[in-house]
């Protein structure tokens, strides 16, 4: 894929105004689900507008579904596919400001679907499934002559997207980032609780709360020191009470089946998790995003791993 630069995604606030319909300004949200109706994903979920998201990362192209919103000067994610919340202000800047897009879920919903006012986790993963991330040109003027203007846009089979609303962007920032995205006139982010680990038995892009302890290797009870980076957990190591390991979880679809077989015993285990927080994370998420196991070799370090029981569904 063509790496557009920084500078022209800094231009999106440009389009908005020469695209007709077209181009707008500047992310990635399982169900975030009731107890009494989990299947149901809303398009305004307490002010927050429901958005189809993609990320480019180098090479590696990454769509989801979720709730774009502001807490504490930061702008969130919330992915309904995987339940995990991302601070998209702290992604920018440890990715150096990768590519993202973002559009309004209705403007890429089939027509069946338009009209309603939520849709199921299974028909948004139908809808991921089907997009992928391409690139377009338009002319704008700029000092006095006609330039090219390439940008990223989402693309499907059947699917016009000639004026497709999106936003193109590169980094998060509360003030200037958040108000391109449309929400509703009710969202307060004083009423907008974070529960930054539920269902969080997920590999790939994590950022532990905090200054946490490091490790040198698995066994080791005392720390070789904190840090406070976010980075990618690349696998599992699971100990019993005693202190044994039991499992080496490699790759998410072991990591889900040994959560569906153990759920009842979960809180009797410890955990440690591998983690890598160098730059170049392209090759390490499409290899999780295709179950293949990461080898042992790309660990930064390694870290405790409290995940939260309480918010499985048995």
């Amino acid at each position: 894929m063509k790496k557009v630069s920084l500078k022209k995604f800094l231009l999106g606030s440009l389009i908005a105004l020469q695209l007709s319909n077209g181009i707008i300004g500047s992310s990635l949200s399982t169900v975030y689900a009731k107890e009494n109706d989990e299947e149901k994903i809303l398009f305004d979920e307490n002010g927050k507008m429901l958005h189809m998201i993609g990320m480019i990362i180098n090479d590696h192209e990454e769509i989801t579904v979720g709730y774009v919103f502001v807490k504490d000067s930061a702008v969130y994610v919330e992915d309904v596919r995987n339940g995990k919340i991302y601070n998209f202000t702290n992604i920018s800047e440890y990715l150096k400001y990768p590519e993202i897009l973002y559009t309004e879920i209705q403007n890429v919903l089939p027509d069946e679907l338009k009209n309603a006012d939520f849709i199921t986790q299974e028909e948004a993963n139908e809808l991921v499934n089907r997009f992928s991330i391409t690139q377009d040109t338009v002319k704008l003027w700029g000092m006095d002559d006609l330039y090219d203007y390439t940008y990223e846009t989402f693309a499907a089979p059947n699917f016009d997207n000639k004026n497709l609303r999106i936003s193109n962007c590169s980094m998060f920032n509360a003030n200037d980032v958040f108000h391109s995205f449309t929400v509703t006139d009710d969202y307060n982010e004083a009423n907008e609780e974070l529960d930054l680990e539920a269902n969080n038995y997920r590999l790939g892009l994590t950022e532990i709360n905090g200054s946490y302890p490091i490790y040198s290797n698995i066994y080791q009870d005392a720390p070789v020191g904190e840090e406070n980076k976010m980075g990618i957990i690349t696998r599992y190591y699971v100990f019993n009470k005693d202190g044994e390991r039991i499992a080496t979880l490699k790759t998410q679809e072991q990591v889900d089946e040994f959560i569906n077989i153990n759920v009842e015993f979960l809180d009797e285990y410890t955990w440690k998790a591998s983690f890598y927080n160098g730059y170049n994370i392209d090759r390490i998420l499409d290899a999780i995003e295709n179950n293949q196991p990461i080898s042992n070799e790309t660990t930064t370090y390694f870290v405790d791993y409290k995940p939260a029981c309480k918010s499985l569904k048995k």
